[in-house]
């Protein structure tokens, strides 16, 4: 028997439903911040989210209602729950979470709901002990049904602020790719196992993710910094998450790599490029196209230089600059053409952007 689960994705809904389809084929259907979809009942739902770096929670159907679920849950002594509403709406959450509260104590139960006056963050929902109690709730308005659910897992904060902060060396110049970015950006590959190669790896973000995924991984940069960092990094990750892939690593500018500087030839590339000087919101339109025109050269260069060292149908997954001006994106002129014309198949192309940033992400899945 098949269970209806909610997957709510981050704050870059597209991108994060492009990972989950990955995982779970196309048969999703999604409406905002939530992916819905039929499927076999998940032994370790924490287990499966801990692979996608796009989902917030995973949250499951129920059929009861939630004084019920909750009486079933703690027959005895106080009820500790949360609540949150999709989409957010908090006054209505504040009048649902009074009502549950008094249903309870009409059952002579001494219930206190955790939230304050909107949605639990996942952090709220961990720290207030909600996963293990199994006591979050989730009412999903989604196209015409409002679904009740009960959250089955939520993202490890602590194990991504852990390899983001911890890290034992990071470089003050570089655009400070987030993990989850990485671990996304890996999985949009559609590969699950090989070797990955990184060629603008700076710290070795990317080499870490995809080391934690069970893969091997070769790193190059042309900055002999940005290979002392990733060694310090790779190695330091090895030892705080137990991985079992190999990692090699040399220096060299990306334009100039040729096939006898591969241990082996990648089974796909991962990489977020050099985004280019650092911006800020003064810049005028003008300065971010002169920017642009010096970075496409080293686009071109780098991608017709490795399109001959990789094998047939080989995955590129890679983060380019997305300069925004006045708040409105800003892509690179002819970037796509560039990759055409080195004899590369464009299969996506998807946003990543936070709120003021002025340089996001434009990431292009393609193929050789």
């Amino acid at each position: 028997m098949q269970t209806t689960y909610c997957f709510h994705l981050g704050r870059n809904h597209e991108l994060s439903l492009a990972e989950l389809r990955t995982f779970l084929g196309e048969n999703i259907e999604s409406q905002g911040e939530i992916a819905v979809i039929n499927m076999d009942h998940l032994e370790e739902p924490r287990k499966f989210l801990d692979q996608l770096g796009g989902t917030m929670k995973i949250s499951e159907k129920i059929e009861k209602s939630i004084p019920e679920m909750l009486l079933q849950i703690k027959p005895e002594g106080k009820i500790k729950f949360g609540l949150n509403l999709f989409p957010a709406d908090n006054r209505k959450l504040l009048k649902k979470l009074k009502n549950i509260k008094d249903i309870l104590k009409n059952q002579k139960r001494n219930p206190r709901f955790i939230n304050k006056k909107e949605n639990l963050t996942t952090a709220m929902i961990i720290k207030g002990g909600l996963t293990k109690e199994g006591t979050d709730f989730n009412l999903v308005e989604f196209k015409g049904e409002t679904l009740t659910t009960r959250t089955v897992a939520v993202q490890n904060f602590a194990a991504y602020s852990l390899r983001d902060y911890e890290k034992p060396a990071r470089l003050a110049k570089e655009g400070m790719l987030p993990p989850k970015l990485a671990q996304i950006m890996i999985n949009l590959s559609g590969r699950n196992s090989g070797t990955l190669y990184d060629p603008f790896c700076g710290s070795g973000t990317v080499l870490g993710e995809a080391l934690i995924k069970g893969m091997n991984a070769i790193g190059s940069d042309l900055d002999p910094k940005a290979i002392e960092a990733a060694q310090k990094n790779t190695t330091w990750l090895q030892k705080q998450f137990k991985t079992t892939g190999d990692f090699h690593l040399f220096q060299k500018d990306a334009q100039e790599i040729i096939v006898t500087d591969l241990p082996q030839t990648p089974d796909m590339i991962v990489s977020e490029t050099h985004l280019g000087p650092p911006c800020n919101p003064k810049m005028t339109e003008g300065q971010i196209k002169q920017i642009q025109k010096e970075l496409l050269p080293l686009y071109k260069n780098t991608f017709h230089n490795l399109r001959p060292l990789l094998k047939p149908k080989t995955p590129l997954v890679i983060a380019f600059p997305l300069h925004h001006v006045n708040r409105s994106p800003l892509p690179l002129p002819g970037l796509k053409e560039i990759l055409k014309t080195a004899g590369y198949k464009i299969h996506d192309e998807l946003i990543y952007h936070r709120q003021k940033q002025i340089v996001g992400r434009q990431i292009i899945v393609f193929e050789s």
